[in-house]
C-alpha cells in the first residue's frame, strides 16, 4: 500500500482546491459574460422593434401621400401596403427580424420607384422629408444590426468551448444566428 506523508497530503489538497477554485471562478465569469451578451442582444432586438414601427409609419405615410395625390397605383402595391399596415413590428425573437425587414424593404423599394417616376410627387417637400427620414432609419437599422452581429460573435465565442457550451446549455443559452 502506498502511503504519503501528512505534509504531502495537505499540499495535494491545497493544489486540488486551488485548481477547483480557478475553474469555478472561470465558469462564473463565463456565465456572467453570457448573461451580459444575452442582455445586450435583447436590447438590440427591442431597438429594432422600435425602428421597424417607425419605418412602418413612414411607409404608410408615403403611401397615403401617393393616395391623396391620386397616383395610379397597381393592385400589387395596394396589397403590399395592406400587408405592411397589419404587420406586427414587435420583434420577440431574433428569427423574426429578417422577415419583417424584408417586407418593409419590399414596400420601400416599390414606393421609391414610384417617387422616381412621378414628376409631380417628386417635387413634394413632404415626400422629400419622408424619404430622407426613411434613409436615416435604414442607416440606424444597419448600425444596430452591425452591433448585434458583433455581440453575437462575442456570445458565440464563449459557447465554443466544451465546458462553457455545457454550462450555457444548462442555463438555457441557445445558439444565436447573425442577422444578414
Amino acid at each position: 500500500m502506498f502511503l504519503i506523508s501528512t505534509q504531502a497530503a495537505v499540499t495535494l489538497l491545497i493544489v486540488g482546491v486551488s485548481i477547483f477554485l480557478v475553474y469555478a471562478l472561470g465558469a462564473v465569469y463565463v456565465i456572467g459574460a453570457l448573461f451580459y451578451f444575452k442582455n445586450r442582444l435583447r436590447k438590440k432586438i427591442v431597438a429594432l422593434s422600435i425602428l421597424f414601427a417607425e419605418k412602418k409609419d413612414l411607409l404608410l405615410s408615403v403611401f397615403q401621400l401617393y393616395d391623396e395625390a391620386k397616383l395610379p397605383l397597381e393592385e400589387a402595391d395596394r396589397k403590399h401596403c395592406s400587408r405592411v399596415r397589419w404587420l406586427k413590428t414587435e420583434v420577440v425573437k431574433d428569427k423574426d427580424v429578417v422577415p419583417i425587414s424584408e417586407i418593409l424593404a419590399g414596400l420601400e423599394k416599390r414606393l421609391t420607384l414610384i417617387a422616381e417616376n412621378e414628376p409631380y410627387i417628386k417635387r413634394s417637400e413632404e415626400l422629400t422629408t419622408l424619404l430622407m427620414t426613411l434613409k436615416d432609419v435604414d442607416a440606424s437599422y444597419r448600425r444596430i444590426v452591425n452591433v448585434y452581429n458583433a455581440d453575437v460573435a462575442g456570445y458565440m465565442y464563449w459557447r465554443k468551448f466544451f465546458l462553457y457550451r455545457w454550462l450555457s446549455f444548462l442555463f438555457g443559452f441557445t445558439k444565436k444566428e447573425r442577422i444578414v
